[in-house]
């Protein structure tokens, strides 16, 4: 029983692994449902769509008019960019 036991919780330990497994894509890190996460701390990002000042947008390097996503723990806004540094929405980012 206890061999059982264990088993059980090492495969449950091996899927949680692959399901919390980020991989690096348009800037940001995704996880297996496209949820993304900061590329400096690995917190869930906030979809922010709220019009940026011309401040925010310099301090930040954003290239697009409104930031797509918020990280709270860092206060960095980040903009997707595909392979050419071009801006992209998040749905766009979802489907590749």
């Amino acid at each position: 029983m206890s061999l059982s036991i264990n088993l059980g919780l090492i495969f449950w330990n091996i899927a949680l692994r692959k399901k919390n497994k980020l991989e690096a894509k348009f800037g940001v890190y995704w996880d297996s449902e496209l949820n993304p996460y900061c590329p400096i701390c690995k917190t869930l990002l906030i979809l922010e769509d709220l019009p940026v000042t011309e401040t925010i947008r310099s301090k930040f390097s954003l290239l697009s008019e409104k930031p797509c996503l918020y990280c709270s723990k860092c206060d960095k806004y980040f903009s997707l960019r595909n392979d050419y540094g071009l801006p992209m929405s998040l749905g766009d980012a979802k489907k590749y």
